[in-house]
């Protein structure tokens, strides 16, 4: 039987998703509008395509800063300054090589499915305990003696209690694919997670492997293992027949360089985790959130889409932000997983998080920091699924969970949710203490037009606060007012 050989171009960077989310300075004056720019532009790779650069905008952003002076009761207004999102476009270009050889040199042996491979949370427990009441009990009484009481002190057996250790955490993605998927996925655990991860993963041409079970395999993969910083899907594959017979993996470094590339990865990763909060996982995940946010600057760079751009070099995209979220929330022994799609026609990555058994949330860090507004927002913290939906499409690959967000969002949790129907006593005890003639108060409004509370509230709130001037800004739904003497 005649055969042949291609080396057919893969691009099956799945997950290849870079967000453009740069945002000018707020500077309110009067009469100027500050043009705010909050767009995401990111990249799909489709299996047969080159890549894609998307521009468009994604947030509907509105910054507004209003002051309100009073003097004799008389409360006025004096800027406001109207924020629309601009567009920039970041183009990564990741590319798959498409060569075509016919000196390849044919293998005759069949490489058997590695099914050897467990997942990392399966422990056998050790069930098989030696008793220590196996000797024979001397029975034998001596004539006319005297039992001298048994004074021989029994050793100290009470156990120290153990440090508390984060919980192990498993990959849930593995557990939403089976079959051939599965079996290419646990391939690419033992190759490409090896110490020197390999340069070829062979496959049992028998199983008839395709493009899309590798594809399947390479999206779940990524979303699970957000220490895979080295590779990003990339690599060419071999193929007969329309049968996959192996692949070779395209690395983001040098083989020889991956291993010092660990090394500086898990030291910034620690230096951030030994400061964790005790806590709630609420209280750990909001750590991490806002730590990233502070730490990372929304940059395209070399290494934007991976957890080692944003946490070793501080300079992400989407991707980045997100892989490294979870990264660190696993190391904490929170359940994590990145998941990607668009937002608003945009391609897009975020993150899922279990807070416990029964309670799941979404979190974009990538929209929650506002790099050039100085600002870092908790709308996008601990979302309902329902929420994150009005703006946030996953790709039909990742089968979500099914929990409840069960009221974990940051403004739920502080009860800061503002309404039309609320006077100024709950917005009165959201300021915090005077500093340098200031109080301030952060809320999310859940109204319909907070402008027209504020004019309506902005006499009462004053006098309440015995402060003469309020200002306040918008960004999205996330209000601050600040409270001066001035």
């Amino acid at each position: 039987m005649k055969r042949r050989f291609f080396l057919i171009a893969l691009t099956i960077a799945c997950v290849l998703f870079i967000c453009s989310c740069d945002l000018s300075s707020l500077a309110p004056q009067q009469g100027e509008t500050t043009a705010v720019t909050d767009a995401e532009s990111s990249t799909v790779v489709d299996i047969e395509t080159t890549v894609e650069t998307e521009k468009t905008d994604v947030l509907d952003t509105t910054v507004e800063s209003d002051t309100t002076v009073e003097s004799d009761t008389t409360v006025e207004s004096d800027t406001t300054v109207e924020s629309d999102t601009a567009v920039e476009s970041d183009t990564a270009v990741e590319s798959d090589t498409a060569v075509e050889s016919d000196t390849m040199v044919e293998s005759d042996t069949t490489v058997e499915p590695d099914t050897t491979v467990e997942s990392d949370t399966t422990v056998e427990p050790d069930t098989t305990v030696e008793p220590d009441t196996t000797a024979e009990p001397d029975t034998t009484v001596e004539p006319d003696t005297t039992a001298e009481p048994d004074t021989t002190s029994e050793p100290d057996t009470t156990v120290e209690p153990e440090p508390d250790l984060p919980k192990e955490v498993t990959a849930y993605g593995k557990t939403t694919i089976s079959g051939t998927p599965l079996h290419i996925y646990e391939l690419m655990e033992t190759h490409i997670l090896a110490d020197t991860p390999a340069e070829t993963i062979e496959f049992d041409e028998s199983l008839n492997i395709t493009l899309n079970d590798l594809s399947i395999a390479k999206t779940i993969f990524l979303s699970d293992h957000p220490e895979c910083f080295w590779w990003l899907g990339g690599g060419t594959y071999a193929v007969r027949d329309e049968v996959i017979k192996a692949f070779y993996p395209q690395y983001l470094f040098e083989l020889e360089d991956i291993a010092s590339k660990k090394n500086e990865f898990d030291a910034a990763v620690e230096a951030i985790i030994k400061d964790v909060p005790e806590g709630s996982a609420f209280e750990k995940a909001l750590y991490f959130h806002d730590k990233l946010a502070s730490m990372v600057v929304y940059q395209t760079s070399e290494n934007d889409q991976t957890s080692y751009g944003a946490l070793v070099q501080g300079k992400a995209v989407c991707n980045g932000y997100s892989t490294a979220y979870q990264l660190l929330l696993m190391k904490a022994g929170i359940q994590a997983w990145t998941v990607n799609g668009y937002s608003r026609n945009i391609p897009h990555a975020w993150t899922v998080v279990w807070l416990d058994d029964e309670t799941c949330v979404y979190t974009d860090v990538t929209w929650d920091d506002q790099d050039n507004l100085g600002v870092v927002l908790r709308h996008y913290f601990n979302m309902g699924l329902d929420e994150i939906d009005d703006d946030h499409i996953v790709n039909q690959t990742f089968i979500l969970p099914e929990c409840d967000h069960n009221n974990e969002g940051y403004y739920d949790v502080i009860n800061a949710n503002v309404y039309d129907t609320d006077g100024i006593e709950k917005v009165v005890k959201l300021f915090g203490k005077q500093e340098n003639g200031q109080r301030t108060a952060n809320f999310y409004y859940e109204g319909n037009d907070f402008r027209q509370w504020f004019s309506q509230n902005s006499e009462d709130l004053s006098n309440a606060l015995g402060l003469r001037s309020l200002a306040y800004s918008i960004i999205g739904k996330e209000v601050t007012i600040i409270a001066s003497d001035e």
